[in-house]
């Protein structure tokens, strides 16, 4: 009784202040989960506004956002968290002892549990996404996807340099991207399924799948959150924020970004609807500009990446140039 009291009071504690300023609109802070101890990973239904967590002894939770209520859905240390949005089946996977992933419907006030495969001889997921099909990064840095035909896992190939921590594709198209040792890459299709790869930031990224299936990177030292251009494949800025670090986040029914923040609470970013005035949020990269990236060949090793305004800067801004 007492967590869920937590839950319930934190609900109300909203901020007035500007603490992100979203598409030119100024947002506050509000807290809606603490004391829970919440490990990195978040995961939602958005039909349901049911938020997925997992605390530190190994629970996995739902939180009912719209009535302020909580379940405990298992206990099976989980090692990813992810939901289907046209099922709104929840997955995680077993980690202890065994390595299974598992499927949870909730239906008349319960969580019905089923297996959906066992991993065999691929390590326990770190994180799992469901986009088109469902896909998991695994703890030793490798990641598949479940192939629904043949019941069967299937890797990447041309990624085995790579310790991949988190892995997205914009949904009916072939654009993917991944993190690897705090990097961001673009990872696109070739020929016979194998894939080429470019980095595009050497900051870390968090990121993050819309209600539309729309790519979003949280660029966490520079506290921006981008928007990819479906069309132009750009990355536009969507807002940025501060008094908040983003270690992962989601959009709830209603497209608000629910975060879990440095300090193991959730939040969500609440619209005032007023336009944002302060300095801070509103810098000259503001919503609208974009930033193309250009490869430009350095050598057999070196690369050099090219980072351009679409629209003009001042001239200290215009380019910046980043040599690995």
């Amino acid at each position: 009784m007492f967590m869920l009291l937590v839950f319930m009071s934190a609900l109300t504690a909203a901020r007035a202040d500007c603490d992100a300023c979203i598409q030119g609109i100024c947002h506050s802070k509000k807290t809606l989960i603490e004391g829970f101890n919440i490990n990195k990973q978040l995961a939602i239904d958005r039909t349901n506004n049911i938020l997925y967590v997992e605390i530190q002894d190994h629970h996995t939770i739902a939180f009912f956002l719209d009535e302020a209520k909580m379940r405990s859905v298992d206990a099976n240390y989980p090692g990813g968290l992810t939901v289907d949005q046209d099922t709104r089946e929840f997955y995680t996977s077993q980690t202890q002892y065994y390595s299974e992933v598992y499927a949870y419907k909730y239906e008349q006030g319960t969580y019905k549990k089923k297996i959906v495969l066992y991993l065999d001889g691929y390590k326990s997921p770190a994180r799992l996404r469901y986009e088109d099909t469902l896909y998991m990064i695994n703890q030793d840095g490798s990641c598949a996807y479940y192939d629904k035909t043949s019941k069967s896992l299937h890797g990447y190939s041309n990624l085995e340099n790579f310790k991949v921590t988190d892995l997205v594709n914009v949904r009916n198209a072939t654009v993917w991207f991944f993190t690897s040792a705090n990097k961001l890459y673009r990872f696109n299709w070739g020929n016979n399924d194998k894939k080429s790869w470019t980095l595009i930031s050497d900051e870390r990224h968090v990121l993050s799948i819309g209600k539309y299936g729309d790519v979003y990177f949280g660029d966490v030292s520079a506290r921006i959150i981008y928007k990819l251009d479906r069309e132009t494949k750009e990355m536009v800025k969507y807002g940025d924020y501060m008094n908040s670090s983003l270690e992962d986040f989601v959009f709830d029914k209603d497209e608000n970004i629910v975060f879990l923040d440095h300090d193991g609470n959730v939040a969500c970013w609440v619209s005032t609807g007023e336009a944002c005035t302060k300095p801070h949020l509103n810098s000259d990269l503001s919503p609208g500009k974009s930033f193309l990236v250009e490869l430009v060949r350095g050598g057999d090793d070196a690369y050099n990446f090219t980072y351009m305004p679409k629209m003009t800067l001042d001239s200290k801004e215009l380019y910046e140039v980043i040599e690995v």
